[in-house]
């Protein structure tokens, strides 16, 4: 029987570059209480400390600093400096620098000293540090967030992002395991080394400074994307950020509470749009942000009253590119003379009977022409047109179009004029998607595949996000539809790809993933931004299939592009197992041990570096200890009891492994491999009886595959050599 270990016994993590944001000043306090007469302490980068010198007489000598890195040697820095280098587990340029120290202490601070002081520094830091860790993830919890977020408010551009995965468990254990791996998920995510906090029930939070609004609605993107592929069923993400005029009377503890119940509220309501979203709280709060925001009621009711007896007309919604529309009301009295105006907050509604839409951008276009020459081109303006009556759109939807065609014409520059289209439909799709309205959407991407069934940027629009809303079924019929029309469309393979791994159709995944990259173009920017992914699943499909020798070909070139960047750890386990079933285990330790590094919990890695130890001989106590430590993970896995069991029998504890073993034969799934293994020991343990009884079970199961049948031979093979060796007609019982 099993005991699982509980959460609540976490080893202390090693030092993180996070742990230096949101606890640096706790580690300067304990710097100067433990080093005398120090007077200023801080963290700094290796580029710091590189330029420390320069212009001194006595510069760094080459590979001296290198020196000092590789191998975290504290040193002097006279006249009054200590440099100690930091062992983070994520950065190896991190360096605590200790100023104003006398010189006395300098001069008579030994080696030893030194380095016992500044190991007495980290000892004091994990100790104060490890109070204020969650046990089940080792991220900094509530209590530390509520420390480090009213000191740092004051920064620019400072966003807070609260981050739910609840999960779908039926046990405690099972809710544990699972709020674990999403933090984990989250670590190799946080590329950037944000501050990230488990506030608890698999809410997390990260802490964002000086990054503007559209980096972070880029960032939500780039998080709902990765958590989706790394196979959590749903995240949402609610973030609120600084504004001075929202919030410029509030003291800064006020201020970390309202920011937390900003997000709050933010992240209630992307709960509401789907498995993998995300809301702003100021678009929340004050839709008329929102680039496409509706025409107001009193516009809409002047049009109304204007169009109501026209049973055909085109509609121009004019916007001054740069300046005030106030200030263009006396240039244009003139111009629109004779024309139905209504004027709005951003513009002027010209109403033209009778015209169409072609009409009307000919006519548009000379008035900005003219008001231009006339002005200057501080005074252009842009133009949106529709028409009546246009498919099945409605008099109010026709105004509401103009505004979808100004949008589509801001990517042309000043003085566009633009008709409404299919294309427009596309830009509004993506307004919304940008800001994760996902059935908002889904509605303009269909509305423009009315207009042009065939427009492979609106399939694969509305395919990408039919995924995010987990309708995966909807999203592969769309990319289909684009590969009928363009069979060789690198988006849609890659996603059609990706709809297949999902469904656990790893071979097709494959070849989607081969043709995508056989017609890859360097050229293009959305292409290039999905190459790396593009990579990585094809690797891990063709560990799935069983391609081993291509998911290393595959995976190691992924990993010498992205070495280096937080994320890039997630291949070392697929390389590491993939050598072990080739049986180089030599090379599988190396990769597996690095895995294991940057993830502990990985009871598969643990499991199968066990099995490589007793291969390979590197020690019997450590594999088993391993392979123990996989099975105290993840008590109901078959396989790693199996390997367990083994790892027993090899340290000669027989009744143990074959009590182990006995209850895997009770699942089908892993009968046979657990009878091969108790025929195995049974072997060892001389008890031929019985072995040769295991080996006729499994000679005699429906269940037996080739690949055990060959190893149940091996192993009768081995026995009957044995009985013969040992010059006796009797069983060794």
């Amino acid at each position: 029987m099993f005991l699982e270990n509980s959460p609540f016994t976490t080893p202390s993590p090693g030092l993180r570059k996070t742990d230096l944001l949101i606890f640096g000043q706790k580690l300067e306090k304990i710097v100067l209480a433990t080093v005398p007469t120090s007077k200023k302490a801080h963290i700094v980068a290796r580029e710091d400390i590189a330029s420390l010198k320069k212009g001194e007489p006595t510069p760094w000598r080459k590979g001296q600093l290198d020196k000092i890195f590789s191998q975290k040697l504290p040193i002097w820095l006279k006249p009054d400096k200590l440099l100690a280098p930091l062992d983070c587990v994520d950065s190896t340029d991190l360096a605590i620098l200790v100023e104003g120290v006398d010189d006395v202490v300098i001069e008579k601070g030994s080696e030893e000293w030194l380095e016992e002081t500044c190991s007495s520094v980290l000892r004091q830091f994990f100790s104060v540090r490890d109070h204020f860790l969650d046990p089940s993830t080792s991220l900094s919890n509530i209590n530390a967030l509520k420390s480090y977020l009213p000191g740092i408010v004051d920064q620019d551009d400072l966003h807070l992002l609260l981050v739910e995965s609840l999960s779908t468990a039926r046990s405690i254990k099972e809710a544990y395991r699972h709020t674990a791996e999403t933090g984990r998920l989250l670590e190799e995510f946080n590329r950037f080394s944000f501050p990230l906090f488990h506030l608890g029930k698999s809410l997390f939070c990260f802490v964002v400074g000086r990054r503007d609004k559209d980096m972070i609605k880029s960032l939500c993107h780039a998080l709902t994307n990765f958590a989706r592929n790394g196979g959590l069923k749903r995240i949402h993400i609610g973030f609120s950020s600084v504004n001075r005029d929202r919030h410029q009377s509030l003291s800064s503890r006020r201020l970390a509470e309202t920011l937390m119940d900003e997000a709050w509220k933010a992240l209630h309501h992307a709960s509401k749009r789907g498995p993998y979203s995300f809301c702003d709280f100021q678009l929340l709060m004050k839709p008329e942000l929102f680039e496409l925001k509706a025409v107001d009621r009193s516009t809409l009711g002047k049009l109304s009253y204007r169009w109501k007896d026209f049973s055909k007309f085109s509609l121009i919604h004019f916007k001054p590119d740069f300046i005030d529309r106030k200030l263009l009301d006396t240039h244009l009295t003139s111009l629109f003379k004779n024309e139905l105006i209504v004027a709005d907050e951003e513009g002027y509604f010209v109403i033209r009977r009778g015209k169409t839409a072609a009409n009307s951008e000919k006519w548009a276009s000379s008035l900005i022409t003219k008001v231009t020459e006339a002005q200057g081109e501080r005074y252009s303006l842009s133009a949106g047109i529709s028409s009546y009556p246009f498919h099945e759109y409605t008099k109010p939807e026709i105004a509401r179009n103009c505004k979808k065609a100004l949008l589509h014409g801001s990517f042309l520059g000043p003085c566009s004029t633009v008709v409404f289209d299919s294309l427009s439909l596309n830009v509004s799709g993506d307004a919304y998607f940008s800001e994760s309205d996902l059935s908002a959407a889904v509605r303009e991407y269909r509305k423009g595949l009315e207009l042009a069934p065939r427009d492979v940027n609106l399939l694969n629009s509305l395919g990408v996000t039919y995924a995010l809303m987990n309708m995966t079924d909807r999203a592969f019929d769309a990319f289909i539809q684009v590969l009928d029309i363009e069979p060789d469309n690198f988006m849609a393979l890659f996603n059609k790809g990706l709809g297949e791994k999902k469904f656990k159709k790893y071979e097709p995944a494959v070849k989607s993933f081969t043709r995508a990259l056989s017609v890859f173009n360097n050229d293009d920017e959305d292409e290039r931004a999905s190459f790396g992914e593009l990579l990585f699943q094809l690797g891990v499909c063709q560990f799935r299939v069983g391609n081993y020798r291509q998911c290393i070909k595959v995976l190691k070139k992924w990993y010498k592009a992205k070495k280096g960047e937080p994320g890039s750890e997630r291949c070392l386990r697929y390389i590491g197992i993939s050598y072990f079933h080739l049986e180089e285990f030599k090379d599988s330790a190396m990769w597996l041990q690095r895995a294991l590094v940057t993830n502990q919990s990985d009871g598969e890695a643990l499991s199968m570096l066990g099995t490589v130890y007793l291969k390979t001989g590197e020690g019997d106590d450590i594999a088993l200890n391993l392979c123990r430590r996989s099975v105290e993970m993840e008590p109901d896995n078959g396989e790693y009891k199996i390997r367990y069991a083994h790892a027993l029998a090899m340290s000669h504890r027989y009744d143990q492994a074959v009590e182990i073993l006995t209850g895997c034969t009770r699942s089908r799934k892993f009968k046979i491999s657990g009878w091969l293994e108790i025929a195995r020991i049974t072997m060892m343990k001389g008890d031929w009886h019985n072995c040769e009884r295991t080996l006729q079970k499994i000679f005699s199961s429906r269940e037996t595959n080739p690949h055990h049948l060959k190893k149940a031979e091996e192993l009768q093979t081995s026995l009957a050599e044995k009985r013969l060796r040992s010059n006796s007609p009797k069983d060794g019982t």
